[in-house]
């Protein structure tokens, strides 16, 4: 069962902080549906750690968008599709953390995209 399962709506999800809206960078980047991570993705995959800039969870946003499934944006074969990127945070060495793309909709009907973690579970030690 996914953390998004006890939300009606993706605005009550994105106010309860379990989606985070990164459309604004996913636009920039070329892609022009709505894209949401989810707070298990945006904690692990994201967030800075301690001495890293807000450059460096752009640099990995960047990288988890560049990575989504052609076929989850353009909503043609899949309306899931799992992907794996390679993350680096602070001077750790790369971690790959295997994702999910979900093409949905949102409240209006609209399509949207979600990243989710596939395997939250060998996150949580």
């Amino acid at each position: 069962m996914s953390d998004l399962d006890h939300y009606e709506t993706v605005a009550s999800a994105v106010a309860d902080g379990v989606l985070i809206d990164v459309s604004k960078t996913a636009n920039q980047a070329g892609i022009q549906v709505p894209v949401f991570v989810s707070h298990w993705v945006w904690t692990v995959c994201l967030a800075a750690a301690g001495g890293e800039t807000e450059s460096a969870e752009e640099r990995r946003l960047r990288m988890i968008l560049n990575r989504l499934p052609l076929s989850v944006i353009e909503g043609k074969l899949y309306d899931v599709a799992p992907f794996e990127v390679p993350i680096t945070i602070g001077n750790d060495p790369p971690v790959l953390a295997e994702l999910q793309a979900c093409r949905n909709h949102d409240d209006a009907g609209q399509p949207i995209i979600t990243v989710i973690l596939r395997r939250k579970e060998s996150w949580e030690e």
